[in-house]
């Protein structure tokens, strides 16, 4: 077992086994400790082929990820309270507005199909934009324009967009979770904050803030 565990480690990113994740073929309840691997596709077969995986992980692709309100939740902690998701638009041209959205979402209002922004077209970005306004508690959107990006590059224009989108919200939200590596400076000390790589691809939140 510790062998294993090591060789797996090594080929896989361990995250908490949840019900809602596509893939996840084992339903088990909240409190079983079952850990899904999330990475490679290679790795994960050859782990499978040598019977590496420890018995208490279920092996899944990163890809059978799909949003949903676990970050929303575990940030909470059982706390009451708002999570605001935030995301940004326009990192990737070359000229042009970088444009932040920050949405609270009521936590397990289902949005059917609801998913990063870049994986859906656009007709499907705009079915879910309106049901987006229908569902949101509260949507904001602000943008830095591309003097303020020359003058403090695009990175400090995505995160400052992304803070003055999160002031914006007509409600105050207990917590906020990012798109991507970065947590903008300038928040309150009360407010709970998480940073989460590829977060348009797993918080319902952060999927809704990209498609705004």
């Amino acid at each position: 077992m510790e062998s294993n565990w090591r060789f797996c480690n090594a080929f896989f990113e361990f995250k908490p086994a949840h019900p809602l994740r596509r893939g996840n073929l084992q339903r088990l309840p909240n409190t079983s400790p079952v850990l899904t691997c999330c990475l490679p596709l290679a790795g994960l077969i050859a782990a499978g082929a040598h019977g590496t995986c420890p018995p208490f992980v279920s092996c899944a692709p990163a890809d059978f990820f799909v949003p949903d309100y676990y970050h929303e939740i575990a940030i909470l902690d059982g706390a009451n309270g708002y999570v605001a998701g935030c995301d940004e638009a326009g990192r990737g041209p070359l000229a042009g507005p970088v444009v932040a959205a920050a949405v609270i979402l009521p936590v397990n209002t289902e949005i059917p199909g609801l998913d990063d922004s870049k994986t859906l077209t656009e007709k499907r970005r705009e079915v879910l934009f309106e049901k987006i306004h229908e569902c949101a508690l509260a949507i904001s959107v602000a943008s830095q324009s591309a003097m303020t990006i020359d003058e403090v590059n695009i990175r400090q224009a995505s995160l400052g967009a992304m803070r003055t989108s999160l002031a914006g919200l007509a409600i105050t939200p207990s917590a906020a979770l990012f798109d991507g590596r970065d947590i903008p400076v300038g928040l309150s000390a009360n407010l709970r904050k998480q940073a989460i790589i590829g977060g348009d691809g797993r918080s319902m939140s952060i999927a809704a803030a990209s498609i705004i």
